[in-house]
């Protein structure tokens, strides 16, 4: 009995440990880390945008931040939480603060606020 609670415990850890889970759309969280660690930080403004397909599936939105100068789109890393609760509040021009990987289009959000 004791073996398979032991057994069990060093999968679960070596799982955490991991932490390489793919993603919706094929990518995992270490690529985004690594993404994430040659980016720069910088603050952007823009409008929260979530399209949803024109019939309802069930399906969650894609929430992204459209720069205003540049009308470039960013996916969001971290924080989505904070801003999908803002866009579903009503609030649509934020200022995010974070490390933006442009490649890719990501941002990992440290701080967002109103405008």
């Amino acid at each position: 009995m004791k073996k398979g609670i032991g057994i069990g415990i060093m999968a679960l850890a070596a799982l955490s440990a991991s932490q390489a889970f793919a993603l919706f759309d094929g990518t995992t969280t270490a690529s985004i880390r690594q993404d994430m660690q040659t980016s720069n930080v910088a603050r952007i403004e823009g409008v929260l945008e979530c399209k949803m397909s024109a019939v309802n599936d069930g399906s969650a939105c894609d929430l992204k931040l459209i720069d205003v100068r540049n009308n470039r789109a960013y996916g969001l890393v971290n924080g989505n939480g904070v801003a999908m609760r803002m866009f579903q509040s009503g609030v649509r021009s934020v200022s995010i603060e974070g490390n933006v990987n442009a490649d890719a289009g990501i941002i990992e959000i440290a701080d967002i606020k109103a405008l």
